[in-house]
């Protein structure tokens, strides 16, 4: 096209605002200062959080649960006391269903916790189950408030059982997060770009993009610094399954019953790095187009996402084409801008995978996992067959590519180990 845009190709659609969508454009997805305690009348929930680890590895969880008050969760003030209260009781209910492992896993889980949990989720739009909001969105806090939230001053508020390897896990997620917030303003300014039919502003922007994704892949790459995969794999990745495995279904549960709440058992899958926001992002603004199969599951993991953000990406899946505009605007800079965004966007993939690989897969084929837990097996902390899902999101990714990818599938098959 020789870099004139014919008229309409650009369009004039909306550009949406983080703010509007309760994103911060210094933390991303993450709650901007989150609290860190509730007011004096929720202290028995606080009692029992603060003290969950303890209460897990001696057993007196589901004793101390059922003293627990029913409180009045509308007494919460503030969208911050509704966000912890939300974590506080997300934990709560996972220790209270897992702590005796699978074969001693209840029918229903009491009234005092269930019907403040199920109220909460329900005012914040969100399920009553432990998801990745809930474990790291908003369950963080500065080790030293006076140094910037880097991922070596962060620490989680709420711990289930897995001590300093738990809140680093959380923590290196919660850091992706952040690398990620740079990102999401580059892909607002990339589609202003297009809108305004500006390529160098459009350049820029695809390259902020290419280096927030690079930041986010070393990040993650730090897993293993403080998080042995054993801690993860027998100690707490356990605590973070949902309602809907084989656990429940060997027990002829059909999930779990929320007394108080509803007379039929409910179904939520657990907590996974696939209700991450960030990614699905980053997808939506190079239109990235996952097969049939992909996109169901996606849209599952999309339901455990917070409200406003699940509409941040509708809103960026309508604005402008960044695809689009790169293939109609012949300019061999731009194409590569953005083919490169897409590279470091599949090396995130594979980072990801090798994890998955190095803390799930090699450690469900050790006879030495914790037996109390044997049903998880293989499958994703979400409650996944995941190898396959992450593998084809990947492939997706090089094939989205405008020029013949220098790497094939079967090259990144071989990053995988």
């Amino acid at each position: 096209m020789n870099g004139v845009i014919p008229a309409g190709l650009a369009g004039s659609d909306h550009i949406p605002r983080l703010c509007d969508y309760d994103v911060s454009g210094k933390y991303g997805f993450m709650v901007d200062d989150p609290l860190t305690d509730l007011p004096p009348y929720f202290s028995p929930w606080m009692k029992i959080a603060n003290n969950l680890q303890s209460l897990v590895k001696n057993d007196r969880l589901r004793e101390a649960v059922h003293q627990m008050p029913l409180l009045d969760y509308t007494r919460l003030e503030g969208v911050k006391e509704w966000r912890l209260a939300h974590v506080v009781l997300s934990f709560i209910s996972s220790g209270y269903v897992w702590v005796k492992g699978e074969e001693h896993i209840p029918k229903v889980l009491p009234r005092n916790l269930a019907i403040p949990y199920a109220g909460i989720s329900d005012y914040l739009g969100m399920t009553p189950s432990f998801t990745h909001s809930s474990s790291v969105l908003a369950n963080w806090k500065l080790i030293d408030p006076s140094k910037p939230a880097e991922l070596d001053n962060m620490d989680t508020i709420i711990k289930v059982a897995g001590g300093w390897d738990e809140s680093w896990f959380f923590m290196v997620a919660g850091a992706v997060e952040i690398d990620c917030a740079e990102g999401l303003k580059a892909i607002l300014n990339a589609q202003q770009a297009v809108a305004d039919c500006q390529v160098e502003r459009l350049k820029k922007s695809l390259r902020e993009m290419e280096t927030s994704l690079q930041k986010m892949k070393r990040t993650l790459a730090r897993m293993h610094e403080r998080c042995d995969p054993d801690a993860f794999y027998n100690g707490f990745r356990p605590f973070l399954a949902g309602w809907d495995g084989a656990a429940f279904r060997n027990k002829g549960y059909n999930g779990l019953i929320y007394e108080g709440v509803n007379d039929e058992p409910m179904q939520y899958v657990g907590g996974s790095a696939a209700q991450s926001t960030s990614v699905p992002a980053f997808d939506a603004a190079l239109s990235v187009e996952h097969t049939p199969e992909e996109d169901k599951l996606r849209a599952h993991f999309r339901e455990y996402m917070p409200p406003a953000h699940r509409a941040f990406v509708d809103a960026i899946t309508n604005g402008p084409s960044i695809r689009t505009f790169v293939q109609n605007f012949e300019d061999d800079v731009l194409e590569e801008a953005y083919n490169q965004c897409l590279d470091a966007l599949k090396q995130f993939r594979t980072q990801h995978i090798q994890i998955v690989t190095r803390y799930i897969v090699i450690m469900a084929n050790r006879k030495d996992s914790n037996k109390k837990f044997a049903n998880q097996g293989k499958a994703g902390t979400g409650g996944t067959g995941f190898m396959k899902f992450l593998k084809n999101l990947r492939d997706a990714t090089t094939e989205t590519t405008l020029t013949t990818p220098t790497q094939t599938s079967e090259d990144d098959d071989k990053d995988d180990d």
